[in-house]
């Protein structure tokens, strides 16, 4: 009897009899069989326990007086009263117990199934922290389990936590109390809430004393282990999480985590297995199959060796299987230009009945054969779709597919559902639209054809302007049996296009050519024309041309409502009182032109519908001039009495293009420095890269800057701080002169043959002027491509000639080029010890 406890049963109210069903041993939760030969005994509760008295059944003018269930043996031998817990305190719910160490439940009769209070497994704590653990309720009257409440009392009862989950199908449930004081005893008791908020009856209560075990020295307690599924990832990835236990003395050092596919082993460190600091106290096991069982267990290891093992924890990876494909998808059309598509709900795979539809996408074909595109999708409950923007007559067929996660079911299958829209709108209508007064129009329509179907209404839009995007609905619509409209209320001198269509149950028909009206001048008041805006100014910018006007001397003897302000003869504003206006584009929408001159004229309108005489200027919109930044990867070349000083381009080349370089020197100072020179020519041009400075004494330094320069100004000086230094060297015999440069270098582009492209450069030179001491002994060629990365000039490439870089020759032929891109080509004698010229770079342009 000891280790048999009693399932959750069933009340007949027609027979007054309790079913209990299966019966299940303690030490397995689930399967495990009354024992042969047992008999069951339920024990009716009269005024206190020592009144009960055993009977087979539960009368129904007794159903709302508790009961006992006692297990026991065929022939007694193993049953008295006393396993019922006559001493015990009894619940009065509509459920009954599984405490471990009571074999009596409490059973209120009526209707309906309930799962008892938690079992509190009655075990001492050894710790400064105190573990309450519980086996897991399944249900409350057919209701899932939401959370727990646990209580506790060294004096009076009061809430211990704000709620405790645990899965249904846990080994165990845990809740860890580390708000205790050393040597303290406290009472706890736990009960279930259902997910319809009802409460289950209290567990028995348990008694446990927290113990001070500071003094002691040794390896850490086990920690307490839970797992989940690591939502939103739960069909991969599973969520360790655990208390920090005791240390006794010596501080953790690390966690250790073993993984198994059985509850007894083989246990296995995971693959890639974690570093788990003494802070740790969560871990997530990634990438895992979905529907997968793991089992897990934990250890602490501090300086005087290992905790034992935690508590083993099983956990399943969420499966994510595959929906079947939505049934019974149906297609109707909905008028001329739509067609509305319906389904029914999928049939979910066995074991993932709870699953929830995330969405249906919907897909349509031509011909139902092929070439299948999105048409759209919606969420997981609904059940419709409607394809609209489609033409009268067009014929769709259509499939469903659900959604669960990142599962997608089937496409529904063949045949296919399908539907063609309604033909047959209406026939265009033919407008007129006319001024009837100052403040009126009158719209009139003749009645075109309904094509089979009767006319239901009308729309009217009207627009300022008659141009795309610019139509807006009158307000209301004008019913079926009426031609005709008079949109009133309007300023006068005020122009309207508008445009009419009809519906009908198949859709909208065209809309009619537009027509237009313009209201007159009021003529019943004893106004006349406004004069002039005063004082028109107009500020040019880059794009851009801002107009700033005083309004006019006179109103003509009614309040000025609008101003209208022409560009070049074209209206860009009429509808606002504001006395300025900023231009970007004309009346067509496109953008001011830099450089170009524009004339600008406004005029008043007053509330009569008068017009003034016009203001009118002119402007020139420009992009504001900038110097150019500073010169880039500055770099200076000792020679024999002279510096090779090269450069990059700016980054920014400023407005308007360059106009070219300065290079100066001077002798390296701190205080009381010479003038700056410059070098020779003084003004390097916009393509060049360097420039030569001749005529320096050996070993004496020299500071060297460089800037760019725009007719707007110049750039900052690359080299003002004395940063870029160079000291001229002698070498040889002292002697030496460094060639001059290449004279008339000039590029040739080279047609491929195959193609017809130019592909090729060939550069010619003649020999420089002075071939140097010691005498000129080679060429080498560079080149570079414009815009062929980040920046505007890629770096040079040195020609190859066989397996040297320099040729004695005055030709050179650079080959595999983009016929697509620019590019420039410098021509240098070889460095004869005393430096060497440079010829001009020059661009090839294809």
């Amino acid at each position: 009897m000891a280790d048999t406890i009693a399932s959750e049963g069933t009340y007949d109210a027609t027979n007054g009899k309790w079913d209990l069903g299966e019966l299940q041993r303690r030490d397995r939760r689930l399967g495990a069989n009354l024992p042969e030969a047992a008999t069951l005994t339920i024990i009716l509760e009269g005024d206190n326990a020592a009144d009960a008295t055993a009977t087979a059944t539960i009368a129904n003018d007794n159903a709302n007086r508790p009961y006992r269930v006692c297990i026991g043996r065929a022939d007694g031998s193993n049953f008295d009263e006393s396993h019922c817990g006559v001493d015990s305190s009894w619940h009065e719910g509509p459920v009954y117990d599984h405490r471990d160490d009571n074999n009596a439940a409490t059973l209120t009769a009526r209707a309906g199934t309930g799962r008892g209070a938690p079992a509190l497994p009655a075990k001492e704590d050894t710790t400064p922290a105190i573990v309450v653990e519980w086996l897991p309720v399944a249900d409350l009257y057919g209701s899932d389990i939401l959370q727990y409440e646990v209580w506790r009392s060294s004096s009076e009862w009061e809430r211990a936590d704000g709620a405790v989950f645990c899965d249904a199908y846990a080994a165990i449930c845990t809740y860890i109390d580390a708000d205790v004081e050393t040597g303290q005893t406290y009472q706890y008791r736990v009960r279930a809430v259902s997910m319809s908020a009802q409460l289950g009856p209290w567990s028995d209560t348990i008694e446990k004393k927290a113990k001070d075990r500071s003094s002691t020295v040794g390896a850490p307690e086990a920690p307490a282990l839970t797992a989940t599924p690591n939502e939103p990832h739960g069909d991969t990835q599973i969520l360790l999480t655990w208390n920090k236990p005791v240390e006794n003395g010596s501080a953790i050092i690390s966690y250790t985590v073993e993984v198994a596919n059985r509850s007894n082993g083989p246990w296995s460190a995971p693959t890639n297995p974690p570093a788990l600091g003494p802070d740790a106290t969560s871990w997530t096991h990634a990438r895992l199959p979905d529907g997968t069982t793991r089992y897990y267990r934990i250890k602490a290891t501090n300086g005087q060796g290992d905790s034992p093992w935690s508590n083993v924890v099983e956990v399943s990876t969420r499966a994510t299987a595959q929906p079947s494909a939505p049934e019974n998808v149906r297609a109707a059309p909905d008028g001329g230009n739509a067609i509305d598509v319906s389904w029914d709900e999928p049939r979910l795979p066995a074991g993932h009945e709870g699953w929830n539809i995330t969405r249906y996408e919907v897909q349509w074909s031509d011909d139902g054969v092929s070439r299948w595109r999105g048409a759209g999708s919606v969420d997981g409950e609904t059940l419709t779709f409607k394809h609209s923007g489609l033409h009268p007559g067009d014929t769709r067929y259509y499939r469903v597919a659900a959604r669960t996660g990142r599962a997608l079911s089937q496409w529904s299958y063949p045949p296919y559902a399908t539907a063609t829209t309604l033909t047959g709108v209406p026939a265009q209508p033919t407008l007129t639209a006319r001024a009837e007064a100052h403040n009126v129009i009158n719209l009139k329509w003749t009645q075109p054809a309904d094509n089979g179907s009767e006319i239901t209404h009308y729309d009217i839009q009207w627009s300022e302007d008659g141009r795309p995007g610019s139509w807006q609905a009158l307000a209301g619509v004008s019913p079926a049996d009426i031609t005709a409209y008079a949109d009133s209320d309007l300023a006068p001198v005020t122009t309207r296009h508008y445009r009419v269509r009809a519906v009908n149950d198949t859709g909208p028909g065209t809309w009619s050519r537009p027509a237009s009206a313009t209201t007159p001048v009021d003529t019943t008041r004893g106004v006349g024309r406004p004069t002039a805006p005063l004082n028109l100014h107009l500020l040019a910018g880059d794009g851009s041309i801002d107009a700033v006007w005083d309004p006019p001397a006179s109103d003509g003897g009614s309040p000025i409502t609008r101003y209208e302000v022409q560009l070049d003869g074209s209206t860009v504003s009429d509808d606002s009182t504001n006395t300025y206006l900023s231009i970007f584009e004309d009346s067509k929408g496109s953008l001011l032109t830099n450089g170009r001159r524009y004339n600008v004229r406004v005029r008043a309108i007053n509330e009569s519908g008068y017009t003034g005489p016009y203001a009118q200027a002119s402007a020139v919109p420009n992009k504001p001039q900038v110097p150019p930044s500073e010169p880039r990867n500055v770099e200076q070349t000792e020679g024999h009495g002279h510096i090779v000083v090269t450069w990059r381009e700016p980054y920014d080349p400023g407005h308007p293009e360059l106009t070219g370089y300065r290079v100066q020197y001077r002798q390296n100072c701190t205080d009381n420095c010479d003038d700056w020179l410059p070098a020779t020519p003084i003004s390097a041009q916009p393509t060049d890269r360097s420039a030569t400075i001749t005529g320096l004494d050996n070993g004496t330094t020299y500071q060297v800057r460089v800037w760019a320069v725009n007719r707007a100004g110049d750039s900052p000086r690359a080299g003002a701080d004395g940063a870029l230094k160079a000291t001229p060297q002698q070498a040889g015999d002292g002697q030496g002169q460094p060639p001059t440069n290449p004279r008339n270098l000039r590029l040739s582009p080279g047609i491929d043959p195959n193609d017809g492209e130019k592909r090729s450069i060939t550069a010619t030179w003649s020999a420089p002027s002075d071939r140097g001491n010691p005498a000129l002994t080679g060429y080498q060629v560079q080149y570079r491509c414009r815009w062929c990365g980040y920046d505007e000039w890629a770096d040079w490439t040195t020609l190859t000639f066989g397996d040297d870089e320099s040729t004695t020759a005055t030709r050179a032929t650079i080959t595999g080029l983009n016929p697509e891109m620019d590019y420039q080509v410098q021509v240098k004698t070889v460095d004869n010890g005393y430096g060497s010229g440079l010829a001009i770079a020059q661009t090839a342009t294809r």
